[in-house]
């Protein structure tokens, strides 16, 4: 590349912004191949103990710094090519390429400079990002005067920061903000609770279409047959995903583990086709169920033959003709959870959990499953409660070393709101506005929903909640429910559930026989009100319409 050219040639400048961001995915790549590696190799013994410590707590964090710095770098390259075009134009009068005029002299070793500064700020950024992390956590044992003299002398965009950051694990800083409750001034712990709303829609499902499709045949002496489920999910932020799993072929053969941790797959793959809105989603789900169905012998043959090729192609294709963003595939199987959060590495425990698995195979990141009865006891505060026999979704969320992240609680009963939840301004109740509205003796079927991030705070709550689900200690566990609920995100829900059955096509030709068919089981929100982590009071959370 000719020095000299650099400063005239936008296009090589975005050369070289390209050579950045590829050093950077490279780097990204190397730091996730390395980090299973270091943390789960056989090596034991003092000098392991060492290394594995300055890897997470310096060698990663720079690598992932270095990452981000040459990721911003490529930036400023693009936007000083688009300056430079800018420039050149204006300088030609005639809207052309502007000849040599970026060779003007100081030209690169501006660009140098700029690159330099952005580097220099972008780090300086990091580092104080992680002083707040730091300052934040020791406002747990602060006085109420501490802690307000410490947030009034931040900054706005520190502030900011604290309030919409991420820190370790992948836990929102507002949850931490929010555990400190009454030390914060009345403005701020509004904000905290509206921030965490907003973030709660993203997984508060608002609208579910579980469905089943089959397609079984025979052509000749070729018998094939699939089996998968399709669900639509509609969150309450507006996005919209369909996910198909079960036999409809896919891409894992080889079971085994992954960093120690006996996951063991099965060979099955589910997709997950992301929407921005229910209506693409539902376009998507209804084309394919009317393409399933093949059109003329030539295809039905193809259908028989290779029912899981044919399946998925058919699924890929509506999902890109109505929208689709982008998909993903997690393998199945099956992990065993043990007391104490921990994994099956946990020799000190017995009892173990058999849950579902899935391990999303572009991030590495895993959920595990399973569904245990509960008893469901729980003062929701306001006059309401949850109450009877019922069952409880326990779900896990990982990450790439299987590090529970945050564990979520879905437990059905028996609903009883005896009386208005809050109000707001004086003399509104909020259910008449934006809350829940509810009136005396209500009862009902419905589910409440808790979901708790792993942090210094939950993690021994969730180890005993686990712990007392793997032993059988039903008791205990209703207990623990009491002590989640106050610390998790909270979703109530009223749900009303349709069921259908169709057989779309049912063809035997003597040479060729075929049968496509839907099961489907529709559930629609009624109510639904989220109460953000440390929170006081439910609101009432409506479908987001975009």
């Amino acid at each position: 590349m000719n020095e000299n050219m650099l400063g005239a040639d936008p296009a090589q400048l975005r050369e070289l912004a390209t050579l950045f961001n590829q050093s950077s995915q490279k780097l990204r790549r190397t730091v996730a191949m390395l980090h299973p590696v270091i943390l789960h190799s056989r090596w034991q013994g003092p000098d392991a103990a060492r290394m594995r410590s300055d890897w997470q707590g310096r060698m990663r964090p720079q690598l992932n710094s270095a990452q981000d710095l040459l990721t911003t770098t490529a930036k400023t390259l693009v936007a000083q090519a688009a300056e430079q075009e800018k420039a050149s134009s204006s300088d030609s009068g005639d809207g052309g390429d502007g000849g040599d005029g970026g060779s003007e002299p100081g030209f690169w070793d501006r660009t140098l400079q700029r690159i330099k500064d952005g580097a220099k700020e972008h780090l300086e950024r990091v580092e104080r990002h992680n002083e707040l992390k730091d300052e934040l956590h020791s406002m747990r044992d602060a006085s109420e005067a501490e802690v307000r003299a410490w947030w009034e002398g931040l900054s706005e965009e520190e502030q900011k920061y604290i309030i919409e950051g991420t820190g370790p694990n992948n836990v929102p800083l507002a949850v931490e903000l929010a555990a400190l409750k009454g030390s914060l001034p009345p403005d701020v712990r509004r904000a905290v609770n509206d921030y965490l709303v907003e973030k709660g829609k993203e997984s508060i499902p608002m609208y579910t279409d579980d469905g089943k499709f089959r397609v079984e045949g025979q052509v000749a002496w070729v018998h094939g047959e699939a089996h998968i489920g399709a669900t639509i999910t509609e969150n309450a932020d507006g996005s919209a995903t369909v996910k198909v799993s079960g036999g409809a072929g896919g891409g894992v053969n080889t079971p085994g583990t992954k960093a120690g941790v006996d996951a063991t797959l099965s060979g099955e793959i589910s997709r997950t086709y992301e929407f921005s809105s229910r209506k693409e989603a539902e376009a998507a789900l209804d084309q394919m169920v009317d393409d399933l169905p093949p059109d003329g012998f030539g295809n039905a043959k193809d259908a028989v033959s290779n029912p899981a090729d044919y399946v998925m192609g058919t699924l890929d294709n509506a999902a890109k003709e109505n929208g689709s963003l982008r998909s993903t595939d997690s393998a199945l199987g099956s992990i065993s959870v043990g007391g104490h959060g921990g994994l099956n590495d946990d020799a000190s425990v017995s009892a173990r959990l058999e849950m579902d698995y899935e391990q999303n195979l572009s991030t590495g990141t895993s959920t595990a499953g399973l569904t245990v009865s509960a008893k469901a006891d729980l003062d929701l505060g306001a006059g309401q409660s949850l109450s009877g026999d019922g069952s409880a979704r326990i779900h896990i969320n990982m990450n790439e070393d299987h590090s529970i992240e945050r564990l979520t609680l879905t437990v059905q009963g028996t609903l009883a709101m005896d009386q208005e939840l809050r109000v707001d301004t004086p003399g509104t109740p909020i259910g008449q506005k934006d809350g829940l509205s509810a009136t005396s003796g209500v009862g009902g079927q419905g589910s409440v929903k808790m979901e708790i991030y792993n942090t210094e705070e939950n993690k021994d709550l969730i180890s005993s909640y686990l712990t007392n689900q793997a032993s059988g200690n039903d008791l205990a566990a209703a207990s623990d429910l009491k002590d989640i609920y106050e610390a998790s995100g909270v979703t109530l829900q009223v749900n009303a559930v349709a069921h259908t059955e169709d057989n779309l096509v049912d063809v035997d030709t003597g040479v060729a026989s075929l049968k496509v068919g839907t099961e489907r089981e529709v559930t629609s929100n009624i109510s639904t009100g989220y109460k953000p982590p440390h929170g006081a009071g439910f609101e009432q959370i409506t479908r987001d319409e975009g």
